[in-house]
Protein backbone atom coordinates (compact mmCIF):
# COMPACT_ATOMS: atom_id res chain seq x y z
CA UNK A 1 0.00 0.00 0.00
CA UNK A 2 2.72 2.46 0.63
CA UNK A 3 4.39 1.89 -2.50
CA UNK A 4 1.23 2.98 -4.44
CA UNK A 5 1.59 5.86 -2.50
CA UNK A 6 4.87 6.50 -3.39
CA UNK A 7 4.32 5.84 -6.90
CA UNK A 8 1.65 8.14 -7.35
CA UNK A 9 3.54 11.06 -4.91
CA UNK A 10 5.93 10.60 -7.85
CA UNK A 11 3.75 10.58 -10.34
CA UNK A 12 2.84 14.15 -9.47
CA UNK A 13 5.74 15.56 -9.05
CA UNK A 14 7.17 15.10 -12.11
CA UNK A 15 4.09 15.86 -14.15
CA UNK A 16 3.69 18.84 -11.86
CA UNK A 17 4.31 20.91 -15.04
CA UNK A 18 2.12 19.07 -17.25
CA UNK A 19 -0.64 19.14 -14.15
CA UNK A 20 -0.58 22.77 -14.66
CA UNK A 21 -1.39 23.08 -17.99
CA UNK A 22 -4.15 21.31 -18.12
CA UNK A 23 -5.96 23.11 -15.24
CA UNK A 24 -4.94 26.60 -17.01
CA UNK A 25 -6.44 25.05 -20.26
CA UNK A 26 -9.37 23.81 -18.16
CA UNK A 27 -10.23 27.22 -16.66
CA UNK A 28 -9.39 29.11 -20.26
CA UNK A 29 -12.04 26.81 -21.72
CA UNK A 30 -14.47 27.88 -18.98
CA UNK A 31 -13.83 31.35 -19.60
CA UNK A 32 -14.11 31.37 -23.01
CA UNK A 33 -18.07 29.67 -23.32
CA UNK A 34 -18.64 31.67 -20.39
CA UNK A 35 -18.00 34.69 -22.04
CA UNK A 36 -19.14 33.62 -25.57
CA UNK A 37 -22.59 33.18 -23.81
CA UNK A 38 -22.62 36.92 -22.81
CA UNK A 39 -23.33 37.57 -26.36
CA UNK A 40 -26.45 35.69 -26.78
CA UNK A 41 -29.09 37.04 -27.94
CA UNK A 42 -31.57 39.11 -25.75
CA UNK A 43 -28.73 38.41 -22.42
CA UNK A 44 -28.20 41.92 -22.19
CA UNK A 45 -31.94 42.70 -22.10
CA UNK A 46 -32.51 39.97 -19.27
CA UNK A 47 -29.30 41.21 -17.04
CA UNK A 48 -31.29 43.29 -14.94
CA UNK A 49 -33.64 41.00 -14.17
CA UNK A 50 -31.35 37.83 -13.52
CA UNK A 51 -29.78 39.88 -10.97
CA UNK A 52 -33.30 41.36 -9.25
CA UNK A 53 -33.57 37.27 -9.39
CA UNK A 54 -30.17 36.33 -7.88
CA UNK A 55 -31.16 38.78 -4.91
CA UNK A 56 -34.17 37.22 -3.68
CA UNK A 57 -33.75 35.31 -0.74
CA UNK A 58 -30.26 36.67 -0.21
CA UNK A 59 -29.69 37.50 3.92
CA UNK A 60 -30.78 41.29 4.51
CA UNK A 61 -27.08 42.49 4.12
CA UNK A 62 -26.66 41.82 0.54
CA UNK A 63 -29.92 43.28 -0.54
CA UNK A 64 -28.30 46.64 -1.30
CA UNK A 65 -25.52 45.03 -3.45
CA UNK A 66 -28.09 43.28 -5.22
CA UNK A 67 -30.27 46.42 -5.49
CA UNK A 68 -27.04 48.68 -6.76
CA UNK A 69 -26.56 46.37 -9.58
CA UNK A 70 -29.63 45.83 -10.73
CA UNK A 71 -30.15 49.57 -11.13
CA UNK A 72 -26.94 50.34 -12.33
CA UNK A 73 -27.27 47.62 -14.91
CA UNK A 74 -31.07 48.51 -15.84
CA UNK A 75 -28.99 51.91 -17.23
CA UNK A 76 -27.31 50.41 -19.87
CA UNK A 77 -27.43 46.58 -20.35
CA UNK A 78 -25.76 45.97 -23.15
CA UNK A 79 -22.60 48.03 -22.21
CA UNK A 80 -21.89 45.86 -19.37
CA UNK A 81 -22.92 42.62 -21.00
CA UNK A 82 -20.39 43.66 -23.89
CA UNK A 83 -17.79 44.46 -21.12
CA UNK A 84 -17.57 42.21 -18.87
CA UNK A 85 -17.96 39.56 -22.21
CA UNK A 86 -14.77 41.05 -23.94
CA UNK A 87 -13.15 40.77 -20.39
CA UNK A 88 -13.93 37.05 -20.38
CA UNK A 89 -12.71 36.48 -23.49
CA UNK A 90 -9.42 38.44 -22.73
CA UNK A 91 -8.81 35.99 -19.82
CA UNK A 92 -9.90 32.91 -21.95
CA UNK A 93 -7.76 33.81 -24.72
CA UNK A 94 -4.34 34.82 -22.27
CA UNK A 95 -5.05 31.39 -20.29
CA UNK A 96 -5.65 29.12 -23.51
CA UNK A 97 -2.18 30.61 -25.07
CA UNK A 98 -0.22 31.19 -22.21
CA UNK A 99 0.65 34.73 -22.18
CA UNK A 100 0.46 37.29 -19.70
CA UNK A 101 -0.75 34.28 -17.00
CA UNK A 102 -0.21 36.31 -13.57
CA UNK A 103 -2.40 39.04 -15.38
CA UNK A 104 -4.92 36.40 -16.95
CA UNK A 105 -4.84 34.89 -13.27
CA UNK A 106 -5.27 38.38 -11.64
CA UNK A 107 -8.24 39.66 -14.04
CA UNK A 108 -9.93 35.60 -13.55
CA UNK A 109 -10.15 36.73 -9.58
CA UNK A 110 -11.84 39.90 -10.50
CA UNK A 111 -14.06 38.71 -12.34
Amino acid sequence: MASIQVYLDNWFVRHVGSLKTAIRLVFGLVWAIDGALKFQPGFADSLSGMISDAGQGQPGWLQPWFGFWSQTVSGNPAFFTTTIGLFELAVAFALLLGFMRKVAYTGGILL
